[in-house]
């Protein structure tokens, strides 16, 4: 399988099983979200138009777990349904940069899955960096690597 749920699963039995079948990817089936919208919309009416992007909240429950049979495959889905109670529209400032993020991963696996692979950006090395992967020696293009290696010459060049 060559998409987005293979590209990101930890491997045949990252998901784990389900009566002995391989869970291949899992999805998500949201129920009872137009009543939340709709109670909020009594409450703050506002008017939405045409071609406008707007950003919802839900609050929700996993209401049930099902596994579907994933056609020609031996292996399930497995798929939570989760019930909306409370929902409401919120500013795109408060969001964009969860959205972005999401979306940017999105992108990411789409790629693997097409077998294309991205070098990281500056930021992405320097969180690396923080997160102790460069400890076994200085990785070219991260700047705290590179700030670290300009200092190391620069102790080199007062000697």
């Amino acid at each position: 399988m060559t998409d987005i749920a293979s590209a990101l699963a930890a491997g045949p039995d990252g998901l784990g099983e389900f009566e002995g079948r391989t869970i291949l990817s899992t999805t998500i089936q949201i129920t009872n979200a137009g009543d939340g919208l709709s109670a909020a919309m009594k409450v703050d009416p506002i008017i939405l138009h045409h071609g406008e992007k707007r950003y919802v909240v839900l609050e929700v429950d996993v209401d049930k777990i099902r596994f579907d049979p994933i056609k020609d495959t031996q292996g399930v889905a497995r798929v939570h349904v989760l019930k909306a109670s409370t929902a409401t529209f919120i500013d795109a400032a408060a969001v964009e940069e969860a959205i972005e993020a999401q979306r940017e991963k999105i992108d990411r696996a789409n790629e693997k899955a097409q077998g294309i692979t991205r070098l990281p950006l500056p930021d992405e090395l320097m969180i690396q960096h923080g997160e102790g992967e460069h400890a076994d020696g200085l990785v070219d293009g991260c700047p705290t690597c590179d700030d670290e290696r300009d200092a190391i010459e620069a102790e080199g060049e007062d000697e």
